[in-house]
């Protein structure tokens, strides 16, 4: 028999590069099997594709207009998000229903979406959680908070955990991840009969090693959402610091988020702004150009699962010093191929800082280790190769 096909599913679009995320994973994955001739098929509620391409859009609709004006309104009420709810599971299995075939294997990439059509499905299903935690707590509250307490905010606990009961195997990103989704949901995850991590990866030759020299200005480079988690208040107070240092410096920001306005607010009244550049959402190639200008990495955020955007710092030959917090801990080792810092002790990041600050070769010498640990462990093809292998288990189990 051929490999088992796999179809990704996500709700929604799109998949892009500039993207984070799931979107992100499934559109590395579905570059990969372009790449090596290998079947695959994706599908969102808009539609599905066999190509490295989005499945088509929705018609956009004016931002102001009366359908768009309704359907905010209703979401605003349990009632609309229910409807919503209702039409994504009729049009996930609308177009997952045409592209099953013998040895197709389904592989979602989102809870609710898993939740919503696992049940109804004969494949063999895969589960993969990019999310911390439940994703009740990790997305919906913040985007609808009123659902906290009522009656909808049960019915997506029970999709969600329709998603686990359903699934044949259940995968996570890091070893952090599993553990902060395990508190939440540690009955049915002792059920699922495969559990698994599998980290994501990158195309480590997309990424030109940095070449290290000494520098009169310290470039530091921070890749993140402006949300309260990321703590980007923590790398005001570190620029404060390395300031009354006396160490030149310079740090770069890309990302935005709703709480951009607000640091820009604090930077100003600590009279740091010659110290930043706040550029907001960049496309993945520019990113990459800011990596290679950069010195080195920051991150000093609450809660990691497994940062993409840390594992391009290290593939560009950059130090990172990051939170010594989840997914970090596994993908870097402290003082060989990066620092793992508490997250609130912030003088300890300054100080790794000002050790780098004046020594290219110590920064180049840590850059190669982080680039070579990337390779080693986190290439594309080691995650495209170990979901093959689980495609193939998964389907030879379910088959007995």
């Amino acid at each position: 028999m051929s490999a088992p096909v796999p179809i990704y599913l996500l709700r929604r679009g799109p998949l892009s590069p500039d993207t984070g995320g799931p979107n992100r994973v499934v559109y590395d994955l579905m570059k990969r099997c372009t790449e090596n001739g290998d079947p695959c098929r994706v599908v969102t509620v808009n539609g599905s594709s066999t190509e490295l391409k989005p499945p088509k859009r929705a018609p956009q609709i004016e931002a102001n207009s009366l359908k768009q004006r309704l359907a905010r309104g209703l979401n605003r009420f349990s009632y609309g998000l229910y409807l919503q709810l209702l039409r994504d599971r009729k049009r996930l299995l609308e177009h997952i229903a045409p592209q099953t075939t013998r040895g197709s294997v389904i592989h979602a990439h989102e809870q609710i979406a898993a939740g919503l059509v696992f049940p109804q499905l004969k494949l063999p299903k895969i589960l993969t959680v990019h999310t911390k935690g439940s994703i009740l707590k990790d997305v919906l509250y913040k985007v609808h908070p009123h659902i906290a307490g009522t009656w909808l905010e049960q019915h997506y606990k029970k999709i969600e955990r329709a998603a686990l009961r359903s699934a044949n195997a259940v995968t996570f990103p890091s070893e952090g991840a599993r553990k902060v989704f395990a508190e939440d949901y540690p009955d049915l995850l002792q059920r699922v009969k495969i559990l698994r991590v599998v980290y994501n990866g990158i195309d480590v030759s997309g990424f030109a090693v940095k070449k290290h020299t000494e520098q009169e200005v310290l470039s530091i480079l921070v890749v993140c959402a402006l949300v309260e988690e990321k703590r980007f208040d923590r790398v005001i107070e570190i620029a404060a610091q390395l300031k009354a240092a006396g160490v030149r410096f310079i740090i770069r920001h890309a990302g935005d988020g709703p709480l951009r306005e607000e640091y820009l607010q604090q930077i100003r009244e600590r009279e740091l702004g010659d110290h930043f550049e706040l550029f907001g959402s960049l496309p993945n190639e520019r990113i990459r150009s800011l990596l290679d200008e950069s010195d080195l990495y920051l991150l000093p955020s609450e809660r990691v699962i497994f940062d993409i955007a840390t594992l391009e710092a290290m593939a560009s030959g950059l130090p990172a010093i990051v939170s010594d917090v989840g997914g970090n801990r596994e993908m870097l080792v402290d003082g060989e191929s990066g620092y793992l810092i508490p997250p609130d002790e912030i003088p300890s990041f300054v100080d790794a800082i000002t050790s780098l600050a004046g020594n290219a070769g110590l920064r180049s010498d840590i850059g190669k280790n982080a680039r070579q640990r990337v390779e080693q462990r986190f290439s594309i093809q080691q995650m495209y190769d170990e979901y093959q292998s689980l495609y193939e288990e998964v389907y030879q189990r379910t088959r007995k």
